[in-house]
């Protein structure tokens, strides 16, 4: 009720602030929006919004529609940012970016996406067990998520969100591990709203951008960011995908923030002794502090990780990822619903 933070239903008091965690309605379920989008089910639950499963009538087709936090909307230049930011995003069109397909409003003027209705998981559900994945899965990965920042990065979307709960895993034609990222555009329109008063700004952030574990340290200290703030990102998630463990942790976002910007990045090969140099080295030059010191494209970052293949540990991942229903821009692991962070 006072951070606007969603929890699990078995949570009873918000950690960050000590207020009562109220349950939350669900304004849009059985309602059809513009229409044709008819609203089925909460698919997720994220710092920006909420996002439901619909079916598009005419179509038969499934749906994820991913509405905006009403208190994200006080600013009326907030919608024309949004509409915005959307279409750029709307622009890509790659195999591993959710397709945007519009942008709509409710009948009370709140905007909401339509987006490609992803089945899979989020790889922060195979992440979540703490342990390294081998270099094959770990290259798999990886290419198809810098694949796709080469994309957004080439019409000028910075997608400055990039974490394991944007991206999502299927399979697809009997290949498995086929990356989907999700929530292109949305980060940068978000960064731009005032902090309501009495709000802090760093919390606003944890809040905005769901974690501060991968946010490149020019982004946490508020400087401009270009596409190397997602390679940062991306060399996080390869960092946890190696160690199974992510480089910065605290007890309060504040404290991994300053870490980021000020720790050295610790060596992976600490943690994972059996990992090959080749990746190590990769993944520091990713988390170098200096932009400038960092992979300058994710094209570059592509090609060196390919040439990664053929070395290290090539054994079965440790956890199978277990199918579940999830979908752009809010993915649910199975058995542990999802609640935060789209």
């Amino acid at each position: 009720s006072h951070c606007r933070k969603r929890y699990d239903n078995g949570v009873r008091f918000c950690p960050v602030d000590g207020y009562a965690v109220v349950p939350v309605a669900e304004p849009l379920l059985g309602r059809t929006l513009m229409g044709q989008f008819q609203i089925q089910s909460v698919c997720g639950h994220g710092a920006t919004g909420t996002v439901y499963r619909a079916i598009q009538v005419g179509m038969d087709r499934e749906v994820a529609v991913k509405l905006l936090r009403a208190d994200l909307l006080k600013d009326p230049d907030v919608i024309k940012r949004f509409v915005r930011e959307a279409r750029a995003g709307a622009r890509l069109n790659h195999p591993n970016i959710a397709t945007v397909h519009m942008v709509g409003q409710t009948e009370e003027g709140v905007p909401f996406l339509v987006m490609e209705y992803v089945e899979g998981v989020p790889l922060s559900g195979l992440l979540g067990v703490g342990k390294p994945l081998p270099l094959r899965r770990i290259v798999h990965i990886a290419t198809q998520i810098a694949s796709a920042l080469s994309e957004a990065h080439g019409q000028g979307i910075v997608h400055r969100d990039l974490k394991p709960e944007n991206i999502l895993l299927s399979e697809k034609r009997g290949g498995a591990d086929v990356v989907k990222v999700v929530d292109f555009g949305i980060a940068k329109m978000v960064a731009n709203v005032a902090p309501a008063p009495g709000e802090d700004p760093i919390s606003r952030m944890g809040t905005v951008f769901g974690t501060p574990h991968y946010i490149a340290p020019e982004q946490a200290s508020g400087q401009p960011v270009d596409g190397r703030a997602d390679i940062y990102s991306l060399g996080c998630i390869l960092f946890q995908m190696a160690t199974g463990k992510v480089p910065f942790d605290g007890q309060q976002g504040l404290q991994v923030l300053l870490r980021q910007v000020r720790d050295p990045v610790p060596d992976p090969r600490t943690l994972n002794p059996r990992l090959g140099d080749g990746l190590a080295e990769l993944i520091l030059k990713m988390l170098a502090k200096d932009p400038a010191g960092r992979p300058q494209s994710a094209v570059l970052v592509a090609a060196a990780l390919r040439a990664l293949v053929g070395d290290g540990d090539d054994q079965p991942a440790t956890e199978p990822v277990t199918p579940a229903v999830t979908t752009g821009g809010a993915p649910r692991a199975s058995g542990r619903p999802r609640t935060g962070g789209a």
